[in-house]
């Protein structure tokens, strides 16, 4: 895991957060964005180019959920258009 600065990225106050995870199969970017609804978590991924920001509801609904959701996200590794 590698921190780095992202001048796309939201700013939390003068410094921007941002964290890329990765391993031999893909990479994302998580970074906190300052919106006028508050902040939210970015996660973007470079190869592919989706994006999604999410709240701090919609963050804890993913520890709602079964493993099984997750695996049925995977069963389209590259996203809903391919």
């Amino acid at each position: 895991m590698t921190v780095h600065e992202d001048d796309a990225a939201g700013r939390l106050g003068d410094r921007q957060l941002g964290v890329e995870v990765a391993n031999e199969f893909t990479s994302v970017r998580l970074t906190l964005v300052e919106t006028p609804n508050g902040t939210r978590l970015e996660i973007f991924s470079p190869r592919l180019g989706y994006r999604i920001r999410l709240d701090p509801v919609a963050l804890e609904s993913l520890t709602w959920q079964p493993a099984e959701t997750f695996s049925r996200f995977l069963s389209t590794p590259l996203g809903p258009d391919h």
